[in-house]
C-alpha cells in the first residue's frame, strides 16, 4: 500500500516537462518525505517520556500510551500540584470519569481523577481502568 501511494506522490508531481534531473530531485524529495513519515509514526508508538517527581508505577502506565498522549497526561498530573498550591482539596470522584473539559474533549484521564487516585479517599487508577483507557490507542 506504501509503494502504491509513493507511485501516485511520483506521479503527480513530477511531469515530462521536468526532464531526468528534475524528476531525481522529486524522488529524492519524496524519500525524504516517507522516511520523515516513518519515523514519526515510529515515534509515537515507541517513545518515551521521561520526568522526574512522578511515582514509577503511573509513569509505567503512562508509558504504555503514544507520546503525544503522554505528555498530555505528564501535563495533568504536575497539574495536581497546582491544585494542591491553591487549596483545593480531592474532588470526591467514586469512578473514573470527570465534568472537565479536559476529560471530556480527549476522554483522557484528568487532573480531577488524578488528584483524587493520589490524595481521595478512593483509588481510581486500577490495573484495569488504565486498560480501558490505553486500549483506546490500539
Amino acid at each position: 500500500m506504501l509503494w502504491k501511494s509513493y507511485h501516485g506522490e511520483l506521479k503527480r508531481t513530477t511531469s515530462p516537462q521536468h526532464g531526468l534531473i528534475g524528476a531525481s530531485h522529486k524522488i529524492v524529495a519524496l524519500d525524504k518525505k516517507c522516511s520523515d513519515s516513518e519515523h514519526i509514526a515510529h515515534e509515537f508508538r515507541i517513545k518515551k517520556i521521561s520526568t522526574i517527581s512522578i511515582d514509577d508505577e503511573v509513569l509505567h502506565e503512562v508509558h504504555k500510551f503514544p507520546f503525544p498522549v503522554q505528555q498530555m497526561l505528564i501535563n495533568e498530573i504536575c497539574a495536581v500540584e497546582g491544585r494542591l498550591k491553591k487549596g483545593k482539596l480531592a474532588p470526591g470522584l467514586a469512578l473514573p470519569s470527570c465534568y472537565c473539559l479536559f476529560f471530556h474533549r480527549y476522554l483522557l484521564l484528568c487532573r480531577h481523577i488524578f488528584h483524587e487516585n493520589m490524595y481521595g479517599t478512593t483509588k481510581l487508577l486500577i490495573p484495569d481502568v488504565w486498560k480501558k483507557f490505553q486500549q483506546m490507542f490500539d
